[in-house]
């Protein structure tokens, strides 16, 4: 709890109603509950023991609210003043002046609803901001984003029992890309221009990129399919040069998951990086599966090929 010593002792009046809706309120609530407010999304109270997640998040008048519907006091509408103020246990004047003034802010106060043990899966959330036309894959938007690949403003991701914030890179100086899946609610956060750690996820093999549009490729065109080694040459090989493709996490996934219906296409192909890593992992999935493999002749994978050369290797026709 917040210790009463440490309150200010000179408090500004600030009207919350004029003040919140100028600042980045998912952020506050992220940054102080460990929870990213997603206005789709159900969650448990921020306020009570909650078993069932039954709580949402609303705005109203440029103001984002908690709110749970059990209600406490006969109160079920709470600002980030209000859960700060209930949680700490401190005045809503005072709680707000801790919001604008960051003084005596103490971030570790997640509270039990957040809590987990040691086998608990690791949660990765984030904050996207809109993708430039000139982007990092050189796509128009629209697709990324019915592809669920996002362009990284803020992340959180927690192991054991409280979320760290951009703590692996920080994306308001690198690029940050989040691949989102919404069936398993997985994310795979991409660091391109970064030399460690280049990648952090939390998916696993049920997580296969494309695997929703292989029905529409099947109708639209099933003479071939590729299989490739990331979503970003996934990507380049659809939107760009009008293959279909799938993906898997990485060169040493099997493709138990979907080889029915890769089967399906006349031709199949995989198509990994050209050095020995995927050179190796292609050849040991061709005798697998009886699929051929093939490189790209004139750059490492499909995407530098094209950012590089906008070429991609003719034997793929």
């Amino acid at each position: 709890m917040f210790n009463s010593a440490n309150r200010i002792n000179t408090l500004e009046y600030i009207d919350i109603r004029k003040t919140l809706p100028s600042l980045n309120q998912e952020d506050l609530f992220a940054k102080y509950t460990g929870v990213w407010p997603d206005l789709k999304k159900r969650y448990k109270s921020l306020l009570r023991p909650d078993k069932t997640p039954g709580c949402r998040f609303k705005y109203h008048d440029g103001i984002l609210y908690f709110i749970d519907n059990v209600g406490i006091n006969g109160k079920i509408s709470f600002n980030i003043a209000d859960v700060i103020s209930y949680l700490k246990g401190i005045s809503i004047k005072e709680s707000i002046n801790l919001i604008i003034k960051n003084e005596n802010i103490d971030l570790n106060f997640i509270t039990d609803y957040t809590k987990t043990d040691k086998k608990s899966k690791l949660d990765i959330r984030f904050k996207y901001k809109e993708w430039p036309k000139d982007n990092y894959f050189r796509i128009d938007p629209y697709h990324l984003y019915n592809e669920n690949v996002y362009l990284v403003d803020d992340y959180w991701i927690k192991q054991d029992s409280d979320y760290e914030w951009n703590h692996l890179h920080n994306p308001k100086k690198t690029l940050t890309i989040a691949y989102y899946f919404p069936d398993t609610n997985h994310v795979k956060l991409y660091f391109p221009n970064e030399h460690s750690i280049k990648w952090y996820t939390n998916c696993d093999q049920n997580d296969v990129f494309g695997e929703s549009k292989l029905d529409y490729y099947l109708e639209k065109d099933d003479r071939l399919i590729i299989i490739t080694k990331s979503q970003k040459d996934r990507l380049i090989l659809d939107y760009v040069y009008g293959y279909n493709a799938i993906s898997m996490q990485n060169e040493k996934i099997n493709f138990d998951k979907v080889i029915d219906k890769i089967k399906q296409f006349k031709k199949q192909i995989i198509l990994f990086d050209n050095d020995l890593t995927g050179q190796t992992q292609a050849g040991i999935f061709s005798n697998q599966y009886d699929i051929p493999w093939v490189n790209i002749e004139v750059a490492k994978d499909s995407y530098e090929a094209h950012i590089k050369y906008n070429n991609l290797c003719k034997s793929l026709n």
